[in-house]
């Protein structure tokens, strides 16, 4: 992670969604995929959800 990865993650993720109690993780990962036009995301908790990507475990389980 270099320092520009990180601001931008703190300005676009952590303070634009302060209500949502977001790691420092799950922003950075937040930011690489808006960085990276990514819509879904593998992941075991909600907070992707909650600032607008799909997570790919559900569709895994809807299509099981």
């Amino acid at each position: 992670m270099d320092a520009a990865l990180i601001e931008a993650a703190t300005v676009n993720w952590l303070l634009r969604h302060a209500d949502l109690r977001l790691s420092l993780s799950d922003a950075v990962t937040c930011e690489l995929m808006r960085q990276d036009r990514l819509d879904t995301v593998f992941a075991f908790d909600r907070d992707f959800v909650t600032v607008g990507y799909r997570l790919q475990r559900e569709e895994l389980v809807a299509n099981s």
